[in-house]
């Protein structure tokens, strides 16, 4: 992205966020998309993960031997970084910092400054 206006980097950045949201599938979430997940929807998929690992088992069972069907139970409530505690902030310089980032994006266009 080096180099390219502000414009083509939040295009990049929405369509990357779009791909994040609705077509990558995350482990830690049980491979649905958090937009599946975030609607409701996750409990459906994986009870019907769990229906084609449990038939596969029972029809191929050489293949399985002793090993369980894969976990496929809705994940609680999930964190980013849960054994870390969030450290103190100045939340008024931040917000001022992000305005003033914000502010600089929009006044340039390609690096030309907008009369």
């Amino acid at each position: 992205m080096s180099g390219r206006c502000p414009e083509e980097a939040r295009q990049w950045v929405h369509a990357f966020v779009t791909w994040y949201n609705t077509q990558h599938r995350h482990s830690a979430i049980h491979f649905v998309t958090p937009q599946e997940r975030h609607e409701g929807r996750d409990g459906a998929i994986l009870e019907a993960r769990t229906t084609t690992c449990e038939t596969a088992k029972s029809t191929h069972p050489d293949r399985w031997r002793t090993r369980p069907v894969r976990n496929w139970t809705p994940i609680g409530t999930v964190w980013l970084n849960p054994d870390r505690e969030a450290p103190p902030h100045d939340e008024s310089a931040a917000t001022r910092s992000m305005i003033k980032r914000t502010t600089s994006l929009t006044n340039t266009d390609c690096g030309r400054q907008q009369a």
